[in-house]
Formats: C-alpha cells, structure tokens, sequence
C-alpha cells in the first residue's frame, strides 16, 4: 500500500463522491461544487466474526469542544458552532470505513465555514483520519483542521494586525488581492529546509505552485486552498490540491513537482490551508464579487 493512500485511503472511494476538475478544462466556477456532507450525526453498527457492536457521534459536540481550546468558549447553534469572532462552522461525516480485526476506523469528514461579511456563499474543506475508534478519528481530524485551517480563516476575517505571513496580489484589472497563508503541518526534518527557507517555511508551498492559481487571483471570489504534499521514505510522492473542497489536479501536480526538489531524506509531509481574498476593508467587510 502507498503512503498517499494509508494517510487518504483508496483514492476510488472518494472520487465517487467529490467532484473533481479535469486536467486541461476551463477554470471553473468552484462556489458550484456541492458539499458532500451527510449530517452531523453518526450512528453506525458493525458486525464481524466476534458480534456486533455500535458507535455514535456528535459531530457539532465534538467541533465545538475542539475549537472552544484554540478560541475560547463557542456556541453550538443546532448543527452549528458559532465562534467569538463570527465564523459559523458546520461539520458534516461523509464516509465512516471500519478497519479489519476490530483495530479502528478511517473517517472523511467536512467542515463549511461561513461568515456574513466574508465567507458568502461558505468555504468547505475535508478531514481525514484514521484512529481506534470513530469517535477518536472524528477528534484527530477536526483536531488538525483547527491547527491548520482556523488560524487562516480567522486572520482573514482582520483588516490588518494578522499574526499570519500574507502575501498582496494586484490583478490585471487592477484590483487587489491578498493572500493568507496559514501554518504549515505535517513532518518536516530539519535538514529539509528549501534553499535561505526554514523548514516549513509558510511561503513555500504557495509560491513553488503559483502559477495554476493566477487565474484565480484575477477573479473576485473568495477561496479557500487545500496544499497537501509528501515524499515517503522510499521515494514516493504525492500530492492532494483543493480549492473549495473540489479537486484541482493542475495544483495538486504542481505539488508534485515541488516534493521532487526536497532535500533532505525519509518520510516528509506538509499540509497547509490557504486563504485567496479581496482584502477586507477598514471596518473589517470583504468586498462583494461585482
């Protein structure tokens, strides 16, 4: 089995499921594709040779209990959580894969993250996990998105003062652009450092890939990027790239090429969540699309 899939699982089983973009086609309209999420409940019943047993999650619970440690207490709101700051967050379980031998259970999940003067219509990105259970899965993969995606999601929401690294983009009509570049997670040796970088420099990632993504800093919209790259220990790479939880296979081949030129030797990953947007104004609202 290739590392890409014991940390994704069969890539077949989600490609039933999400849409993708194919390489070659027209940049499309990403605020189209649908989020696949199926409740925030999970009620599931195995069964193998030794009997059958239960498992139940409350996703909304389970998020708002996870976020509450990184931005202080939250609100749940139904299937929602509502932070302090105003992002409204609804999780949802897409597929729940029991392990063999009773040793767990892989999970894929999403998280839509809405807010009214900035994410409209709402930004969704995946989690995936693995663990001993499906409660203890749901928990490892929401608990990477809040260190991976949040602090992005929240620096967006800011006119200026972000703790973040953030780049500024004038497109060709002349409007401005800003991206923000949230922290990089995964496993980075120290001696994988790319050139005057650090390892897990939080610039990288993005601008070894920039190229598939000009066309989007030319639009108006508001995205939200997935960068996900690894080199197993033998050498294999891989890659995942998403924008607004659909696949985008140019980036996701940019990435590719980007893992090609790590130095440094044994398994390497990073994981970073990416935030394109008209700046916000002085009172803290992001423009409209015209």
């Amino acid at each position: 089995m290739s590392w890409f899939t014991k940390i994704f699982g069969r890539r077949s089983a989600r490609s039933a499921i999400e849409s993708s973009v194919p390489d070659g086609a027209a940049m499309p309209d990403f605020a189209a594709f649908p989020n696949p999420g199926r409740g925030h409940t999970i009620h599931v019943e195995f069964a193998d040779a030794q009997g059958t047993w239960s498992e139940q999650v409350d996703l909304t619970e389970t998020l708002a209990t996870i976020v509450g440690r990184h931005v202080g207490p939250c609100e749940r709101d139904g299937a929602v959580v509502r932070t302090p700051d105003g992002l409204v967050l609804a999780p949802q379980v897409v597929m729940v894969q029991p392990l063999d031998q009773r040793q767990g259970a892989r999970i894929a999940s999403t998280i839509e993250v809405t807010h009214p003067a900035h994410f409209t219509p709402g930004l969704f990105e995946w989690q995936h996990a693995v663990s001993d259970s499906t409660a203890k899965a749901i928990e490892e993969g929401f608990a990477q998105w809040a260190q991976c995606d949040l602090p992005a999601l929240r620096n967006a929401l800011r006119s200026d003062a972000l703790d973040l690294t953030h780049l500024q983009y004038t497109s060709t009509d002349g409007a401005p652009r800003r991206i923000v570049l949230g922290p990089v997670y995964g496993l980075v040796p120290d001696d994988a450092a790319d050139s005057d970088h650090e390892p897990g420099c939080p610039c990288c990632m993005f601008t070894h890939s920039f190229a598939v993504f000009r066309a989007l800093l030319d639009r108006t919209e508001t995205y939200g990027i997935r960068l996900f790259a690894m080199r197993g220990p033998d050498g294999e790479i891989g890659a995942d790239c998403r924008v607004n939880g659909a696949d985008f296979p140019r980036g996701a081949e940019a990435l590719r090429a980007y893992a090609r030129s790590w130095p440094g030797v044994g398994l390497q990953t990073r994981k970073q969540y990416v935030i394109m947007q008209p700046p916000p104004d002085a009172d803290g609202v992001s423009p409209r699309p015209a």
